[in-house]
């Protein structure tokens, strides 16, 4: 049985928490593609709503933040965003090559490359998108908590929007 319900682009702040014990291959030729081994990711986005949290992120065999069971993941410093290259195993998703535009575009800088944890603890706002839901802004990794209202982050937004409309 199939059951369809409407998207709610909508969505409050998205809580997040790191996956224990699942990790991305980031070496594997087909890491950068939806293909059936996304299997850990179902087990760790399962573990994260049964703990609470809407989603996990996937860290890389290095440790590095790769992505979300269910979305690439961007952080907000200061002017630069920051996101894990697709060397670190993450999906090429299509609303990710989206936000980049918007982000050049819009004059910011981009880090596209390695973002520890540590790192990622640091930034001023984290945001998460697929092309299902958009962007949705991260209210908090764990115990650490972001700016949801974020000028930049709404900026990106608004970008996005404009896209869509045309």
């Amino acid at each position: 049985m199939v059951q369809a319900s409407p998207i709610n682009r909508h969505r409050p702040p998205a809580t997040l928490t790191i996956a224990e014990g699942i990790t991305r291959n980031d070496k594997d030729i087909l890491a950068n593609h939806k293909v059936c081994g996304y299997a850990s990711a179902v087990v760790g986005y399962n573990m994260a709503v049964g703990n609470g949290f809407d989603d996990c992120i996937i860290l890389n065999t290095k440790g590095l933040v790769c992505c979300t069971s269910i979305a690439n993941i961007f952080a907000v410093t200061d002017t630069t965003i920051y996101t894990p290259s697709l060397q670190n195993g993450c999906l090429d998703g299509i609303l990710r090559k989206q936000v980049l535009s918007v982000i050049e575009n819009r004059g910011y800088g981009v880090q596209v490359g390695d973002v520890s944890v540590s790192q990622l603890h640091t930034m001023d706002a984290v945001f998460i998108t697929n092309s299902i839901t958009g962007i949705r802004p991260v209210q908090s990794v764990d115990d650490t908590t972001y700016d949801i209202e974020n000028t930049i982050l709404n900026n990106i937004q608004q970008g996005l929007t404009q896209i869509c409309k045309k």
